[in-house]
């Protein structure tokens, strides 16, 4: 559901079908464009793993990642939680 044209090497992408976060490499010119992607590999961060996508391919199952928010979560104690209050 990506739009091929507005790919970024910037960002990181979601595949359907595939594991991990992936970046774009870049695009293989022709009558029937190719799209690469890539990513470490899981159990080997050394390595480089790479997926090469049809056009159609892209538009059905590449989604850019959702940003990660500058400000984390903070944690908080679980006694201050109305469940956990006497009444």
């Amino acid at each position: 559901m990506f739009d091929s044209t507005e790919l970024s090497k910037a960002l990181q992408y979601r595949i359907q079908g595939k594991s991990g976060d992936w970046r774009y490499s870049h695009k293989i010119p022709g009558v029937y464009p190719k799209y690469v992607f890539w990513k470490f590999a899981d159990r080997c961060p050394n390595t480089r793993v790479s997926v090469e996508l049809s056009q159609k391919a892209v538009l059905d199952r590449v989604w850019e990642r959702p940003k990660i928010p500058k400000h984390p979560i903070k944690s908080f104690k679980i006694t201050k939680l109305e469940a956990f209050q006497e009444i």
